[in-house]
């Protein structure tokens, strides 16, 4: 009988310890499976803000209201939203072109060219910087012609995508005599986060070609 305990206490440590590595190994590899959930779980939830806060960015940066006030003008409705422009902008805008590059004698000619070189795109500067300075040397063989350009106020102004047609008449002044025609200023643009590039400007005739 005593033997018979003996063995039968003999067997109860090595059942116990089985089923205690069982209990282990179960345990452990439920743990290690729910913390692979919840590392998943984690690195989802990152991407998924990761990528929400891009739309948000690229989405608020496309509406930032960016105020830029061109040549001393003094409207609120002055603003660039995103690359946008409002409309009363590209109107202060053409306005001022016109008047810089339109109206001028052989003694301001060159600075007031100087002004509106401020706002000309890179890609385009030297080119007009070089044709401007050929206008301004051949002005000073020829001291009293003068030009004034002025925008007819009846008509509108007209924007097509990056360009706008301004109603304008201009005269040539030579002397005692004058001549007077009437046409669109066109202005050629590009705006670059958030900033307004002039490309080119010419006055076209109604009916003729540019000039």
């Amino acid at each position: 009988m005593t033997d018979a305990a003996q063995i039968s206490d003999s067997h109860i440590p090595a059942d116990q310890g089985g089923s205690g590595f069982i209990n282990r190994y179960l345990q452990g590899s439920s743990n290690l499976w729910a913390e692979n959930r919840i590392l998943k779980f984690v690195s989802i939830t990152c991407l998924c803000s990761v990528i929400l806060m891009s739309i948000l960015v690229y989405t608020l940066s496309n509406r930032t209201r960016t105020i830029v006030v061109p040549f001393g003008g003094d409207t609120p409705e002055l603003l660039i939203v995103g690359n946008d422009p409002s409309m009363e902008y590209l109107a202060a805008i053409a306005k001022n072109v016109v008047h810089l590059t339109g109206t001028y004698t052989a003694s301001t000619a060159e600075h007031q060219f100087n002004e509106v070189l401020k706002f000309v795109h890179p890609s385009v500067y030297n080119q007009v910087r070089d044709d401007w300075k050929k206008l301004v040397q051949s002005l000073r063989d020829y001291r009293e012609v003068s030009f004034a350009t002025y925008i007819m106020p009846q008509k509108p102004i007209e924007v097509f995508g990056d360009k706008m047609r301004v109603p304008a008449q201009r005269s040539r002044y030579l002397g005692g005599k004058s001549n007077t025609e009437t046409g669109h200023v066109v202005i050629d643009y590009v705006i670059e986060n958030g900033r307004w590039w002039m490309t080119s400007v010419e006055f076209v005739p109604s009916g003729g070609v540019s000039r």
